[in-house]
């Protein structure tokens, strides 16, 4: 029963949930106070009251004790009081020990019966319960006793004293009125108080439920305002935009993506249909048959080349993937591709060139690939006469740095950060080699990503363009000075 209450709690709302708790928590400390207040006013008055007794039984005790006629001197004391005050301050009653009453103020009796007094204590001093009784007259009295044998005649004397504290009974019945009141007016009006000061705090909540429902694929450049709103829900908002401008730039990209893609599978695709349907409407020659079919095979390698890239790149990004390390020379890599692009190199008279001598950590496929990619990239977009240089360099850390610069055309300013984008190419008129399908750099992060490590490019139009691969963490030992 608890458990399944205790489920359907945690699924009210918190407006609710709040305001019941502060009224709770409010109550139990306003009542506490009320009550502390209360108490500490009702002790002080019932001391006064309890002082003023003490002390008149000691006169009392003093008068009987050093006045033979204690009596008369009492008695015209009390009677003085009972003819000029409507009702007497306190009542008063002497009764000998064999019970019949000695003395008592005029009128006592028939308000205040020596039934209702309590029995004396041993000790003046001993501890007293207060008594208060309403008496017969509508008024509240303190009752106390006390007994003593004078020494003169060695006979006990009970003295029965009652106190008008209706004055004090009736502060407290006021005070427990106005508590009870104040109870109540609490009870009903802080709760919608409470309700509504919250419901106003935690609006922009709302607000902000308001914006995630208009979130669509076609309206994602809805965002939070949160100018005005408190701290907390300000964090929240700026948080919730920035992960909207996420989700805008990851669309952007996927459906520039997409649209590239589409691209540059259809062209191939198109190339193909169109030569199967030239080679189905006329007769051909079988020479003519066999370039056909060596054009479909190109057209064909090149869609296998665009897709085992893709996939190459989807398995880059799974965080599960990792890479066999070895520790390799790079520059003999990077020679042995120089070797592999002299042809190309020569044809556009480009110049190769490699510094610095060092130990890597890594997967050395990868290392080719990147490196690859990154001398295609500045062979395709670089005017003849090309000097392409290599640079292999400690960073300190125990990372290494392998700097491939050009002489190229450069990089505008304004698409540096679509470069690494998926089947991004940049200005084609520029291009030695159409055919790429725009993913060279896209595999170059893809590479640096799984080895733990970045690409950085700095590039100048008509001067050239830098990529600095970083490869942090190397094993301590295997970095050496560059030669």
């Amino acid at each position: 029963m608890l458990t399944g209450f205790d489920k359907n709690f945690k699924k009210w709302p918190i407006k609710v949930r709040l305001s019941l708790f502060i009224v709770l928590l409010s109550t139990f400390f306003l009542f506490t106070m009320y009550h502390f207040i209360h108490s500490s006013l009702h002790s002080s008055l019932s001391q006064v009251q309890r002082d003023f007794v003490y002390d008149r039984l000691h006169m009392l005790h003093a008068i009987i004790e050093e006045n033979p006629n204690y009596l008369q001197v009492i008695q015209a004391d009390v009677e003085w009081e009972v003819e000029n005050v409507m009702f007497p301050h306190y009542y008063l009653r002497f009764i000998d020990e064999s019970g019949r009453v000695v003395f008592e103020t005029r009128g006592m009796n028939k308000i205040l019966p020596q039934q209702w007094f309590p029995a004396p204590p041993k000790k003046f001093d001993s501890y007293r319960k207060d008594t208060v009784r309403l008496a017969n007259n509508g008024r509240y009295f303190l009752l106390q006793s006390d007994s003593m044998i004078p020494s003169r005649d060695k006979r006990k004397l009970t003295i029965q004293i009652a106190l008008d504290v209706n004055t004090a009974v009736k502060i407290d019945e006021k005070n427990n009125f106005k508590i009870i009141l104040i109870a109540i007016s609490q009870i009903l009006l802080l709760p919608v108080i409470i309700f509504l000061v919250i419901r106003k705090v935690i609006k922009p909540l709302d607000e902000l439920v308001q914006v995630a429902e208009h979130i669509s694929c076609n309206r994602l450049t809805e965002r939070a305002d949160p100018k005005e709103w408190p701290i907390e829900i300000e964090r929240l908002a700026v948080t919730f935009n920035a992960m909207l401008d996420r989700l805008e730039d990851s669309l952007a990209r996927l459906s520039h993506f997409a649209a590239n893609l589409a691209h540059e599978i259809r062209t191939p695709i198109n190339i193909l249909m169109g030569e199967a349907e030239v080679a189905l409407m006329h007769d051909m020659e079988p020479e003519d048959y066999k370039k056909v079919l060596e054009s479909s095979v190109d057209e064909c390698a090149r869609l296998s080349r665009l897709v085992n890239n893709l996939l190459f790149l989807a398995r880059a990004e799974n965080p599960a993937s990792h890479i066999e390390r070895t520790v390799f020379d790079p520059v003999e890599e990077i020679e042995d591709l120089y070797t592999l692009y002299a042809p190309m190199a020569e044809e556009k008279g480009a110049k190769f060139s490699c510094h610095g001598r060092a130990l890597l950590s890594g997967d050395p496929l990868l290392f080719r690939r990147a490196i690859s990619n990154l001398l295609l990239n500045a062979l395709n977009y670089s005017p003849p006469g090309v000097e392409v240089n290599i640079v292999v360099r400690e960073a300190g850390d125990q990372s290494l740095e392998i700097v491939v610069s050009d002489t190229g055309f450069g990089i505008p300013q304004e698409k540096l950060p679509w470069i690494f984008n998926r089947l991004y190419r940049g200005d084609s008129s520029h291009l030695l080699n159409a055919s790429g399908a725009g993913l060279g750099l896209s595999l170059v992060k893809a590479v640096m990503d799984l080895h733990g490590g970045s690409v950085s490019v700095v590039s100048e139009l008509e001067v050239g363009t830098t990529f600095t691969l970083h490869f942090p963490n190397q094993p301590a030992g295997k970095v050496a000075a560059a030669g």
